[in-house]
């Protein structure tokens, strides 16, 4: 008598290949047949899955476990995981920003708004302009009217700040 069979699909690590196959044939499967690998392509959202939990342990596998066992599942372990990079991604980004802008301000010293406005309203008006470091302040000076230029200070990262006092 032939018994009717169901078809399954059974994956597994390649470690646990002959513990499974143990199983498989303690539950009375008669008949195995490997898949060819040609036709075991994984659905697009399976392969995005595993491709997200690899990238997960990718992040993880460079840090050392601490506290208490996580009580999330695997998939939102990974969803939080990425999370957490992706957020420490923009703010190191932000955080370069910032400090960039630093640097482009620290010419200027303890110069306060309020300072300039001050002397705007005694008459002073003090404009301030960057140039290149490859730039001749002196032909600048020329082009400004020498007169004009009150105080050249060359800056290392930034070029010459010139103020212009008339």
């Amino acid at each position: 008598m032939i018994a009717r069979m169901a078809k399954v699909f059974v994956a597994g690590r390649s470690e646990d290949h002959d513990p499974l196959l143990e199983a498989l044939r303690d539950l009375g499967v008669v008949h195995l047949a490997a898949v060819e690998p040609a036709q075991a392509i994984p659905r697009p959202e399976t392969a995005a899955a595993i491709e997200r939990t690899d990238r997960a342990l990718q992040i993880l596998s460079g840090l050392e476990p601490a506290g208490p066992s996580p009580t999330v599942s695997a998939v939102d372990a990974v969803a939080e995981t990425l999370q957490i990079q992706r957020q420490a991604a923009e703010t190191r980004s932000r955080l370069t920003a910032l400090h960039r802008r630093i640097l482009h301000l620290e010419p200027w010293g303890d110069v306060r708004i309020d300072q300039i406005e001050s002397l705007r309203q005694a008459g002073v008006l003090p404009r301030f302009f960057t140039v290149p470091h490859d730039r001749n302040w002196k032909t600048l000076s020329r082009r400004l009217g020498a007169g004009n230029i009150g105080k050249c200070k060359m800056v290392e990262r930034i070029g010459i700040n010139i103020e212009i006092v008339r």
